[in-house]
C-alpha cells in the first residue's frame, strides 16, 4: 500500500451532532468529498469536508445484500495443490452466483471451453465434486449416467464428448472449473483498483494521501477500515449491493468514506462504528445470474 502518512494527520474538528455513534454534519457539497478529488490542492478546508453525513452514512444509502470480506477473500485465495480453487471456494462461488444453463462460447470473450473437475453447488456454502481433475466419476446420483456415456471408461470420462456430459448435468447447481475460474476473474478485474484517500495533512495545511489496490486488501485482509471498504466497493461495483449517494461513483464515495474513517479521530471510536456500519451491509446476500454478470460491461 503507498502510505505518505504525516505525523500532522488526523487534523479535523468535531462537529455537533451524531446519528448511531458517528460524527455527523447536516449535508455537503458534493465537491466537498473528502477524496483526491475533493481535497485535491487544498481546494476545500479539510475541516469543512471531511466529515460524514447522514446523506452519505451506509446505513441510508446502501441496501442490505452483498457478500462479507472473508468470502471474496476464499473465493481468490483458497486452492487445492494443484492450483484450483477448492472445495470451500467453489461453494462460495456457488453462493454468489446462480447457473440457467451451462456456460460456453455464447458467453462473450469468458469460458470457451470444458474443464475437470466438475461440482455441485448444495447450498450453504458448500460443495460436492462429481466429476475430479483427471475426468474421474465421483460416487453421487449421477454417477451411473455419466459411466455410460460413450467414450466412458474404467469410471472415467475424460475422453467423453462435453456435450454429452452436458446433456446429464445441464443443471444451475452444476459447475465445470472454466466457469468458476470465468466469473472469479471477472470479480479479480473488478477489484483490481486503486483507491486514493486522505492520509493526513501536511505541514502546509493541505492534505496528504495514500492509495491501496481493493484486490490485494482482499486477499490479504490487513486492516479491518480497508478490508471493509474493500468489500463495499467491489459488492457495489460488481452488483450484490445498489446504493451510492448522489454525485458520488462508487470509487469516489469509497474513497469519502476510507478517508473519513481512518483520519477523522475526534469521537472515540468513530472508525470503529463506521466500519461496522459498512460491514453490516453484508447480510442476506442475493447470488447473481453468472451469464448476465459475465456479458454485463
Amino acid at each position: 500500500m503507498e502510505d505518505n502518512r504525516t505525523s500532522s494527520r488526523r487534523k479535523f474538528i468535531k462537529t455537533s451532532g451524531a446519528i448511531a455513534g458517528i460524527t455527523v454534519i447536516p449535508s455537503k457539497s458534493v465537491w466537498g468529498a473528502c477524496n483526491a478529488s475533493g481535497v485535491s490542492g487544498g481546494s476545500q478546508a479539510l475541516e469543512s469536508v471531511c466529515q460524514v453525513s447522514s446523506q452519505d452514512d451506509p446505513e441510508n444509502k446502501v441496501s442490505l445484500g452483498g457478500f462479507p470480506a472473508s468470502d471474496f477473500q476464499n473465493l481468490f485465495t483458497a486452492v487445492n495443490r494443484g492450483g484450483l480453487p477448492n472445495l470451500s471456494a467453489r461453494g462460495t462461488a456457488g453462493k454468489m452466483f446462480t447457473k440457467s444453463s451451462w456456460l460456453d462460447a455464447s458467453v462473450p470473450h469468458r469460458v470457451n471451453n470444458f474443464d475437470f473437475p466438475v461440482f455441485r453447488y448444495d447450498g450453504n456454502g458448500t460443495s460436492t465434486n462429481l466429476i475430479y481433475a483427471d475426468g474421474q466419476v465421483q460416487n453421487t446420483p449421477v454417477k451411473n449416467k455419466l459411466n455410460s456415456l460413450d467414450g466412458a471408461k474404467k469410471n472415467k470420462v475424460n475422453n467423453v464428448d462435453p456435450h454429452l456430459i452436458k446433456g446429464v448435468l445441464n443443471s444451475s447447481t452444476d459447475w465445470h472449473m472454466s466457469e468458476l475460474l470465468a466469473v472469479r476473474g471477472k470479480l479479480e478485474m473488478l477489484a483490481n483498483e486503486k483507491l486514493t484517500y486522505v492520509s493526513g495533512v501536511g505541514s502546509n495545511g493541505k492534505a496528504v494521501q495514500a492509495s491501496f489496490n481493493v484486490l490485494d486488501e482482499l486477499k490479504t485482509g490487513r486492516g479491518p477500515v480497508l478490508l471493509q471498504i474493500s468489500a463495499l466497493y467491489l459488492n457495489l461495483i460488481a452488483g450484490f449491493s445498489s446504493g451510492v449517494p448522489l454525485g458520488y461513483t462508487v470509487k469516489q464515495y469509497c474513497e469519502h468514506l476510507v478517508s473519513i474513517m481512518l483520519e477523522n479521530a475526534t469521537s472515540p471510536g468513530f472508525a470503529t462504528d463506521l466500519t461496522v456500519k459498512v460491514s453490516s451491509r453484508f447480510s442476506a446476500p442475493k447470488a447473481l445470474e453468472a451469464s448476465s454478470f459475465l456479458s454485463a460491461n
